[in-house]
């Protein structure tokens, strides 16, 4: 029986963007002049670590980027063909082994399920284990914000492995990878039995302070995965 089941944060974890923040600036680039766009997606990643920080709950995070900017469906479809560029190098590797050792691997994040689909098929995670955010678009194809759902809320990661857990989906004990302070929640909440924070391309002061295991480089994560899974 595997002893662990691992859950990884998707932006700025298993990617080395923010999805939400990227896929704005796509519309930000159709709609205003460089200067102005660049001005713009500033503000709106002020929005995103003030998130990820735990200063604003997600809902707010979220409508408040939404609203800067004209997003619609189009720039959804562009972008997921972008995404895949993007992954994290080394995360393939860690990934691999982890499932070669037999531990389970999920995707958890506020993030669009279409931004995370393409890069979870290139790292072999089946589309069942990946929970995200659905998309809510209006009659003219907007985006307007998320469905209401376990993701769409600080403490949502931690509300979706209760979930797992008491559906029997999860093996051994859970290790959360991430970046932000909705990895962080599972391990204050006794959920997570491992928090491993990343720092690979963002500084989140919090999850610096408070992760037990706090990572910058990919090849130290992957040197303290390879020690939990030792036999």
């Amino acid at each position: 029986m595997s002893r662990f089941s691992f859950a990884f944060d998707f932006d700025s974890t298993l990617v080395s963007v923010e999805s939400l923040d990227e896929l704005i600036a796509l519309s930000l680039a159709e709609s205003l002049p460089p200067q102005a766009a660049k001005d713009a997606l500033s503000e709106i990643q002020s929005i995103t670590d003030a998130g990820m920080n735990g200063d604003i709950d997600f809902m707010t995070s979220v409508t408040s980027r939404l609203k800067r900017a004209h997003t619609t469906r189009k720039h959804l479809q562009a972008f997921t063909k972008r995404i895949v560029r993007t992954v994290t190098p080394g995360i393939p590797a860690i990934i691999r082994e982890i499932q070669q050792s037999g531990c389970p691997v999920f995707i958890l994040s506020g993030a669009l399920l279409e931004c995370i689909l393409p890069i979870a098929e290139q790292l072999g995670i089946p589309a069942g284990n990946v929970f995200a955010n659905r998309p809510v678009f209006d009659a003219l194809g907007n985006l307007t914000g998320i469905e209401p759902g376990l993701l769409a809320s600080t403490d949502g990661k931690t509300r979706c492995l209760k979930m797992l857990a008491e559906s029997r989906r999860l093996r051994g004990d859970v290790v959360m990878v991430g970046d932000g302070i909705s990895d962080l929640h599972p391990y204050r909440a006794g959920i997570a039995r491992h928090f491993l924070g990343v720092g690979f391309h963002r500084r989140r002061e919090v999850i610096a302070r408070e992760a037990p295991h706090y990572f910058t480089s990919v090849s130290a994560l992957r040197g303290h995965i390879r020690f939990l899974l030792r036999p």
